[in-house]
């Protein structure tokens, strides 16, 4: 069970996400403040960032950039924004599960089941 309490900790998340990964067309780079490593990953038409501190219990996913409105994908996202559907943000348990939400958001954007059509992403 991974936990962001300290360095190598943190290390130990950012290479769990890189080898879940590496099978997807996804570049991370991280970026390290103080004892916080923020992860970015860039896919073909969604980014993702998540933020590493020692005092996170909660990991939270902050998908922004979509190139086409977002739709629900079970197992992704736990919220989109509603403003202009190209944000998104997930809250898991876990950082294992961080590491399962994450692998699912980027495939379904790559067999495109993450994105609405226009109509679709319209509010009833």
């Amino acid at each position: 069970m991974h936990s962001s309490r300290n360095k190598k900790s943190r290390q130990e998340i950012v290479a769990a996400i890189q080898k879940a990964l590496a099978d997807l067309p996804i570049q991370i780079e991280t970026q390290e403040k103080n004892r916080e490593v923020i992860i970015h990953l860039i896919g073909p038409k969604l980014k993702a960032m998540v933020s590493a501190e020692p005092q996170d219990t909660t990991p939270i996913i902050h998908w922004h950039s979509a190139q086409e409105n977002l739709q629900r994908v079970p197992g992704a996202w736990s919220s989109i924004n509603t403003y202009h559907y190209r944000k998104a943000t997930s809250v898991v348990s876990t950082w294992e599960d961080l590491i399962a939400t994450l692998r699912t958001g980027f495939l379904a954007t790559i067999d495109g089941t993450a994105f609405a059509t226009p109509v679709e992403a319209l509010p009833s």
